[in-house]
């Protein structure tokens, strides 16, 4: 079936003095600039009248509710079906609260309401930019990219690219889509300069040299950080991603026969409720820290720490009150181009969960997507649920949830597995 491709790129930086994500609670990290600005990026394809869209954005994650006016809007627009939309986020710390999180920032309301209009928008503009195009993919290695945050060099570290290469019937490049794992932190925690991060290095890189547009997709990086982690070094840490993409590009051989196939499914995710006795025992104990705490910027951290765990426990008591919620539903997507094969989620995976999805499905070209339609915060692997770890223990309260079963890695595994399979993977 012949392809029709349309690209657009929009820009979708804050206003200087809303609060950027990240780097600890309750730090009222306000931007004070802009280094450089953050864009959505849109790529639709269509191929014997099936339509979809892939957006990418300079953000730290999109809310549910984010996702759901954005695809409304969209499909209004243009007609492509909300489901057919895959809204995907970069994951810089440099970037605006958009997703609620407790204690790392507040959301600023008009700045979120705006966004799915700035989503809409240049998904419509690529829409009325379609032509005839070719797609072609190409897998391979960024070697000292990344680390493994949590295990070291002892731990598993994902340093696969997935890239498709999207250009006109004539041979123009159109867009470059490309997939690789690692956070959105190379800049210095004490930043308060608005930034896409390494991202945006590596995009406007590739934009430069291969031409069209360059859309990020954050890959399984739970786990991962890049190499020059809190370094101050994003434009090394860019390069290094953008130069290796860039080269990649260059050898992908494009064809305009190109099947599109999409499914969407909600799974559910079982939560280990936090029993009353023992929310009461930490509101007690957080009390009691609070109180015997001297004030001053020398206690200001164990402040804010007892602060975030009295205000989870008291939530975490209202939820019990309200009527418990034993489960978190949350969107999977698989969406077919050709060969190439594209698995979405909203977590931030582990990436020992992203290498066993690319193995299975080997030699396709596969793309393992978080931040994408949504956000459920962390899907750590097994063992940092043994020990307790900052992924599987705090970050639920992060993301006002109860923590998950420690199966979730396994339950998003298989889910994704079986949409694969709905979509001729």
């Amino acid at each position: 079936m012949a392809l029709k491709a349309g690209t657009a790129a929009i820009e979708i930086t804050p206003p200087v003095g809303v609060e950027l994500c990240g780097y600890g609670v309750y730090l009222q990290r306000r931007s004070t600039g802009v280094l450089d600005p953050l864009r959505a990026r849109a790529l639709v394809l269509d191929s014997g009248g099936v339509q979809m869209a892939i957006v990418s954005c300079d953000l730290i994650a999109l809310m549910d509710r984010t996702v759901a006016e954005a695809r409304q809007l969209i499909e209004g627009q243009t007609g492509i079906p909300g489901e057919h939309v895959l809204l995907g986020c970069s994951h810089t710390h440099a970037g605006p609260v958009t997703v609620e999180l407790r204690g790392w920032g507040e959301p600023e309301p008009e700045y979120v309401a705006i966004l799915p209009k700035y989503l809409a928008g240049v998904v419509s503009m690529a829409v009325r930019a379609l032509q005839p195009a070719r797609l072609g993919t190409a897998v391979g290695e960024v070697p000292g990219m990344g680390v493994n945050r949590v295990e070291g060099d002892q731990g598993p570290l994902d340093t696969g690219v997935s890239v498709l290469r999207v250009e006109s019937a004539q041979g123009a490049p159109l867009a470059t889509v490309y997939c690789l794992s690692a956070h959105g932190v190379s800049h210095l925690p004490t930043n308060t300069l608005v930034s896409a991060d390494w991202i945006g290095v590596a995009s406007g890189l590739i934009e430069q040299t291969v031409g069209g547009q360059g859309l990020f997709v954050q890959g399984s990086c739970g786990d991962v950080n890049p190499a020059l982690v809190h370094t101050g070094k994003y434009v090394e840490a860019g390069t290094l991603a953008g130069e290796r993409v860039a080269k990649l590009v260059g050898g992908i051989k494009c064809g305009d026969e190109v099947a599109i196939e999409v499914a969407t499914r909600r799974v559910a995710l079982p939560l280990n409720v936090t029993p009353v006795d023992e929310l009461e025992r930490a509101a007690g104990e957080a009390r009691a820290k609070l109180a015997s705490l001297p004030p001053g910027p020398e206690t200001f951290s164990q402040w804010a720490m007892a602060r975030f765990e009295l205000d989870w426990a008291l939530e975490a008591l209202m939820m019990h009150q309200r009527g418990l919620r034993e489960e978190l539903r949350s969107e999977l997507q698989a969406i077919r181009l050709g060969e190439a094969l594209i698995l979405a989620h909203g977590g931030e995976l582990f990436c020992e969960f992203g290498i066993e999805l690319k193995r299975r499905f080997a030699p396709r070209p596969t793309f393992v997507v978080g931040y994408a339609n949504g956000f459920i915060g962390y899907v750590p692997d097994p063992e940092d649920f043994a020990r307790g770890g900052y992924a599987a223990a705090m970050v639920p309260k992060i993301c006002n949830n109860f923590p998950f079963a420690a199966d979730v890695g396994e339950r998003v595994v298989s889910g994704l597995s079986d949409l694969a399979a709905g979509v001729g993977a």
